[in-house]
């Protein structure tokens, strides 16, 4: 099991102690999920995090069979419903794979546990919560505030791998427009760069 990637990610955000990020380790198990596999059943309480090492994890609600797209989550990215843990709710948020993916997981369970017996996985935890709860706000902000063209220049400044790994009509219901203003959109883009 690779944990390289993951521990370097924590080193980032937080001084993680290396025996404490050792036990926390010890409680990760390798996924591996193929393309278009699901993290968890939706209808169901989540009861398990996410770190991705390779390939990319769509977050997405369904209404009416249409698809509304929260996130993208990709290399060095957490993911999973904890809200749904933590109220004990089933989830209606569907986490699919888009490319095969290698996931380290971990249990909600296992990360209350440890927060109670390793300090630093319990500032490690309220880190992720308060980026996630960001994040979350970010987006609602962003799709109540800005224009798709706005959201797409966005996209290309702060995630550019995104627009070369992704299918266009996932990048057009992540900003809310059809593929054919998304494509009208990258026309003016391209335009007005000249």
């Amino acid at each position: 099991m690779d944990t390289n990637l993951l521990e370097q990610k924590i080193r980032k955000l937080i001084a993680f102690n290396p025996s404490d990020f050792l036990i926390f380790a010890s409680h990760l198990e390798s996924v591996q999920l193929k393309k278009n596999e699901l993290w968890e059943s939706p209808g169901k309480i989540a009861s398990h995090a996410g770190f991705i090492n390779k390939g990319i994890i769509r977050a997405y609600q369904l209404k009416d069979g249409a698809e509304f797209i929260h996130e993208f989550y990709t290399e060095g990215d957490f993911f999973g419903d904890y809200i749904s843990y933590q109220n004990q709710l089933s989830t209606d948020v569907v986490l699919s794979a888009i490319e095969d993916c290698e996931i380290l997981r971990i249990s909600f369970r296992a990360i209350e546990e440890l927060s109670d017996q390793v300090p630093d996985v319990k500032r490690f935890s309220e880190f992720i919560g308060k980026q996630k709860e960001k994040q979350l706000y970010d987006r609602a902000a962003s799709l109540l505030t800005n224009t798709p063209e706005e959201r797409y220049k966005q996209l290309l400044q702060e995630r550019p791998d995104l627009i070369q790994r992704l299918p266009q009509y996932y990048l057009a219901q992540y900003l809310g427009v059809t593929p054919i203003s998304l494509s009208r959109i990258r026309k003016r883009i391209f335009i007005n760069k000249r």
